[in-house]
């Protein structure tokens, strides 16, 4: 079990819950927590948890370099065959661990694979981004589960990433080695908080600013992905698909939703472009 966590003394209690929680021997997991230069009481919550785990676990200081080098760092120290991601917002029901080994177990040409996503329906806003998710087909890290050997293969997580896409750039690489990735539509796991408008527009300016990092590293976003009315036309088209099969009225909201989002991760982008973020630094070789 890998935990990559910063800031998060109000929601990482939960996460590791949830861990320890599991049905799946415990004996035959460990549990990595990184910690990355959290400025609230994260680091006590985390060394008070190990204390309470029927698991090995350690505690690791990654010292405020970033989400790249902070991943890599449980790649580095896992003993296992699988490494199961778990981010500090989510929880993960108690067979989670069990069925992700048995799907990976039963099916060796998968290299990494992660559940279905699904958020908390408090709000208008929650529902659709639920529905939104079933569109989704390629896999991130939180509540995920990578082959170590196919992450050692393909050369692990580039350390360079501060912040998000280090999931895309290693699943690119993934592909590109021949492995198959996946999401798992029959296995859920959720988000804790009921996300609000504010809170995407955030989360996609930041996805937007690390994009820029991996374009400039791997060319992976070709320009209709970043124009926002080109991903409602896209998306408009897939909710009346999904409309057929579930009548919900909703999903004609779903394109409005990611247009919202693809203008924040498009601002992100041109503001890292600005930053310069990738110009020098992003290159295929060299990752460590």
């Amino acid at each position: 079990m890998g935990l990559c966590v910063k800031n998060a003394e109000e929601t990482v209690e939960k996460a590791i819950d949830s861990i320890k929680n599991q049905d799946f021997p415990q004996d035959l997991m460990e549990a990595i927590f990184v910690e990355d230069g959290s400025q609230d009481e994260t680091s006590s919550i985390l060394l008070n948890s190990i204390s309470k785990m029927g698991m090995p676990a350690i505690v690791l200081s990654n010292e405020g370099r970033g989400l790249g080098a902070a991943r890599q760092t449980v790649v580095d120290k896992a003993r296992g065959e699988y490494i199961v991601w778990v981010d500090d917002d989510i929880v993960l029901p108690k067979d989670f661990v069990r069925k992700q080994v048995e799907f990976m177990d039963q099916n060796p040409q998968v290299g990494a694979s992660q559940g279905k996503e699904r958020y908390k329906e408090g709000n208008l806003v929650s529902a659709i981004i639920n529905l939104s998710l079933c569109l989704e087909e390629q896999p991130g890290t939180g509540g995920s589960i990578f082959r170590l050997d196919c992450l050692t293969q393909v050369g692990g997580f580039d350390r360079r990433i501060e912040g998000a896409c280090e999931d895309i750039d290693v699943v690119a690489r993934i592909k590109s080695a021949g492995w198959q990735v996946c999401v798992n539509q029959e296995l859920d796991f959720h988000h804790f908080h009921e996300p609000m408008l504010r809170d995407l527009w955030n989360q996609y300016f930041w996805y937007g600013y690390g994009g820029h990092y991996i374009n400039h590293k791997l060319k992976y976003f070709r320009l209709p992905y970043m124009v926002p009315l080109v991903r409602f036309g896209r998306r408009l088209r897939q909710s009346i698909q999904l409309y057929k099969s579930i009548r919900g009225k909703k999903t004609f909201l779903v394109p409005l939703l990611c247009a919202f989002r693809r203008l924040a991760w498009l601002l992100g982008f041109v503001k890292s472009h600005i930053d310069g973020y990738g110009h020098a630094r992003a290159h295929p070789q060299s990752l460590s």
